[in-house]
């Protein structure tokens, strides 16, 4: 008996139910039939398998590719800042000797003045009927204080500068003392004492002593070491 049916098969009246069919196969025939679909369902779960992993093992490969890489960007970064740091390794030891000089320095050079610039500047306000003997300062240093003013009416200075010279009249010392009083860092400058002069020195007829006070103002600026210069 075949199990294709027929093109030329009759189909029953409408309303009639149609009888059950009965499967006629052996029953070895249909265990069979169950065990192949069976392995072919497990083939295919197997391939699916074998699929998937391939596919997993990829993807974690080029993950691990990637980590790689990543780790030896970063060792060569690592690299390259201990070759930086080791490079530069001494700059906070130097900068830390920088500062000490600079605070050397600062003190040693806080009580600086342009002395020549004063000695010319005095020079230059002297009246011409004047000449100079001897001149003398006692100034602060860092190892020293001011010296003491010699009455509370002096302003505070930093130093003291003495002039000795002689003058062809008692009023050159007292013009020379009031043009000294314009010259800056210069202060209080005074005609100590005025005398007809002893020594033989044609045309000056009197010998005067003068002082001025140095005020803070004649101070130069500190030296100090820059970086990278």
């Amino acid at each position: 008996m075949s199990a294709r049916k027929s093109s030329n098969t009759v189909l029953p009246p409408e309303g009639v139910r149609p009888l059950p069919g009965v499967n006629l196969l052996p029953h070895e025939t249909l265990q069979a039939r169950d065990v192949a679909n069976v392995r072919r369902l497990l083939l295919l779960v197997f391939v699916g398998f074998i699929a998937l992993s391939v596919l997993a093992g990829g993807v974690l490969a080029l993950q691990v590719g990637d980590a790689k890489q990543a780790r030896q960007v970063e060792t060569d970064r690592a690299t390259r800042l201990a070759a930086e740091e080791k490079k530069y390794a001494e700059v906070p030891s130097v900068l830390a000797q920088v500062g000490v000089l600079n605070r050397a320095l600062s003190t040693a050079s806080a009580t600086d003045f342009h002395w020549k610039d004063y000695l010319d500047a005095i020079s230059a306000v002297k009246p011409s009927d004047v000449v100079v003997v001897a001149l003398a300062s006692d100034a602060v240093s860092p190892t020293s204080e001011a010296p003491k003013q010699a009455d509370s009416l002096q302003p505070v200075s930093v130093g003291t500068i003495t002039i000795t010279a002689y003058t062809a009249s008692a009023e050159a010392a007292t013009s020379w003392a009031s043009a000294l009083d314009a010259v800056p860092g210069l202060a209080d400058a005074r005609v100590e004492t005025t005398k007809i002069n002893d020594a033989t020195v044609a045309g000056f007829n009197y010998s005067s002593t003068l002082t001025v006070q140095v005020t803070s103002a004649a101070y130069v600026a500190p030296f100090e070491i820059k970086v990278g210069e």
